[in-house]
């Protein structure tokens, strides 16, 4: 879901250092994302292709999603070990999401690329909007962004036990009107996420963080645009069954 790491990180700030070679710095970061983001795309296509030779994709979307979802929740308790859990978390996500791409795209063709295109825009936006200050980042605003995330974990929790154990399906399963816009509040809620992670980062630069919260960082920006991917291919596929 959200980053519960990144909360976590703002009240027990990394050791403050001086040797400029061990601390981290805003190239590190691009860098350190953009090659968590080649892992994620290269492990997504060859689980792609691996689901349209007939394989079931279950397995692949269930470990992998498992396997990312633990090294996440690791990475929370242990960002020194970031380095080794941001890839491996990566290379798992890009798993879930190249099995999960695969179905949608076989009932819904060209609706993954639409998902990744409005996700990059997104990002831009939110990164134009962060950089301009029209979005400031508060304790206030990471509080309520914060329980609006645990909010709506909660809820997916309670959905899934509700559908796999006493057969209710929840109202966003499906494609009625108050799904379409539960889709679209939490779509929302991912994309101000992107400003609590950008407010991260330099906050950390300017603590002058240690160099593995380079990892740390492209981590947590990895886990915010896979939420909002997955969220907005879930809305795109609402609105094509009503189509």
């Amino acid at each position: 879901m959200a980053n519960p790491f990144l909360n976590k990180s703002f009240s027990k700030s990394p050791t403050v250092i001086f040797n400029n070679h061990e601390i981290m710095t805003r190239a590190g970061v691009l860098n350190k994302s953009i090659f968590l983001f080649v892992l994620t795309l290269l492990s997504a296509s060859a689980t792609w292709g691996v689901v349209f030779r007939g394989i079931n994709p279950s397995s692949y979307a269930l470990t992998g999603g498992l396997l990312g979802f633990a090294m996440a929740l690791t990475a929370s308790f242990k960002p020194k070990w970031s380095p080794y859990l941001a890839p491996v978390y990566s290379l798992a996500e890009g798993v879930f999401l190249g099995a999960f791409s695969a179905v949608v795209h076989a009932r819904y063709p060209g609706l993954p690329l639409q998902a990744v295109l409005a996700t990059f825009v997104t990002f831009l936006l939110m990164l134009s909007l962060y950089r301009m200050k029209i979005i400031r980042v508060t304790e206030r605003f990471r509080s309520v962004l914060f329980g609006a995330a645990l909010a709506i974990a909660t809820y997916y929790l309670i959905a899934w036990v509700a559908s796999s154990f006493f057969q209710v399906i929840p109202f966003n399963f499906g494609d009625s009107w108050i799904s379409i816009a539960f889709s679209v509040f939490v779509i929302i809620i991912a994309a101000l996420n992107l400003a609590v992670d950008f407010d991260f980062i330099e906050r950390q630069l300017a603590q002058r963080a240690p160099k593995y919260m380079e990892w740390f960082s492209a981590m947590a920006l990895m886990i915010t645009l896979i939420w909002l991917y997955i969220e907005i291919l879930n809305l795109l596929s609402k609105i094509n069954k009503n189509d």
